[in-house]
């Protein structure tokens, strides 16, 4: 049997724009959430399952472990280098720990486990130090223990020279303080230290005649920054140029004669010993004035070098106005001829009234006076002849008939 079928009246369109109406792409964006949200809730139970397969693992290994006596390995973390990550968990706190912070901790541990530390010793550098600072300060604490230091007597270009005394009996002295930075040439003694040439030179001839001989070295102290030569000083005694403004400028010549021997005789000590004074001049002649004869004594080794006998010099070291004339020409000089030539100076000035002056001399502006006695005046050509070989030797001058 049939039933007829009984057409159903079609729904007409919804229309977009009425109010309430959903459009169809909103139905497909929560459509796609739904999907989204449904992926995402597989994808965790998925993770859920691995995690737990995973402690279900490390579970049954730590048990192994156990059981075969071991113990499990550790998990290796990996660490952000721009994220400060922690290497342990601290119960007290949840805060990461720096790496840096961990570190530092664990050197503040190792140094406190392994208790107070020993000092570190100083190298050899800052021992050197210490041992030269200590010897400069005894040497300066012995220095004003024994010597009293007093007025200024004198200065040059080198050193300036005190007046002092021994504290223990009263000894007049005199303090030549000479900064380091002015030493003129040193030597190596026997240990290979270097040392002042003046103050080996001093030392080599500590040991001579007294009378004619340099003032004598009684002690030297090598401080930090200058040298001090302590010497006996002559009392009373007076330098030569001093002497002679005393005296009006000159003196007679039976005066001049006894000077000239001892100075002579001082020369040729110095020759015997391989020393070059280099500077002799008035102002480095100290004149003994107590008693009943006058004493000469050489003072000032500053400039003074040690020689070998033809040794040539080539850089002049003295008093500009006693250079001789040979280093004038040829830049060069040696020790005797210049020696003779600056003593012959020395007598110019005694008997002359004036100074002497080599280039003055060699043009003829100052000459030797007349009036001297020939025997005088002969004296004074061998000294100050022109070419060096023709100029007498130290022990001729000494021969020579004036002096007797």
């Amino acid at each position: 049997m049939e039933f007829p079928v009984k057409a159903l009246p079609s729904t007409p369109p919804r229309d977009s724009k009425k109010a309430g109406s959903v459009p169809s792409s909103f139905t497909d964006l929560t459509m796609g959430l739904k999907r989204k949200a449904s992926h995402d809730e597989t994808e965790h139970r998925k993770r859920q399952r691995v995690d737990e397969s995973r402690k279900d693992m490390l579970s049954r290994l730590k048990q192994l472990l156990e059981e075969a006596g071991g113990s499990p390995p550790k998990k290796k973390m990996k660490t952000d280098h721009n994220e400060p990550t922690s290497v342990h968990e601290d119960s007290s706190s949840t805060q990461p720990v720096p790496e840096s912070s961990s570190k530092g901790m664990k050197r503040k541990r190792s140094a406190e486990e392994a208790g107070p530390q020993k000092k570190r010793a100083p190298g050899k550098e800052g021992k050197k130090k210490n041992v030269k600072g200590s010897i400069v300060g005894e040497q300066r604490a012995a220095f004003h223990a024994k010597y009293e230091e007093l007025g200024r007597l004198g200065a040059g270009s080198y050193g300036q020279v005190f007046e002092g005394r021994r504290r223990a009996d009263h000894l007049p002295v005199a303090i030549k303080r000479i900064k380091k930075k002015n030493i003129y040439g040193t030597q190596l003694d026997d240990k290979g230290k270097p040392l002042a040439t003046e103050l080996v030179i001093m030392l080599k001839l500590a040991g001579g005649a007294a009378g004619s001989a340099p003032v004598v070295l009684l002690d030297h102290y090598y401080l930090k920054n200058e040298l001090i030569l302590v010497l006996e000083r002559p009392a009373p005694c007076v330098d030569l140029m001093e002497y002679v403004e005393l005296h009006g400028g000159s003196v007679q010549e039976e005066e001049a004669k006894v000077i000239m021997k001892q100075l002579l005789a001082a020369t040729v000590e110095l020759e015997r010993e391989g020393v070059f004074h280099r500077d002799i001049k008035l102002d480095n002649i100290l004149i003994q004035t107590g008693g009943d004869a006058l004493r000469v004594r050489l003072i000032d080794f500053g400039m003074s070098s040690l020689v070998k006998p033809g040794a040539v010099h080539k850089a002049y070291m003295g008093a500009s106005a006693y250079k001789p004339p040979e280093f004038q020409t040829s830049r060069e000089y040696s020790a005797g001829p210049t020696t003779v030539w600056q003593v012959g100076a020395v007598l110019y000035e005694l008997v002359h009234q004036g100074t002497f002056d080599t280039p003055l001399f060699l043009s003829g502006e100052i000459h030797i006076r007349t009036g001297l006695s020939d025997g005088c005046e002969d004296f004074l050509r061998c000294c100050l002849a022109i070419v060096p070989g023709q100029r007498a030797t130290l022990q001729q001058l000494q021969q020579h008939p004036w002096l007797q």
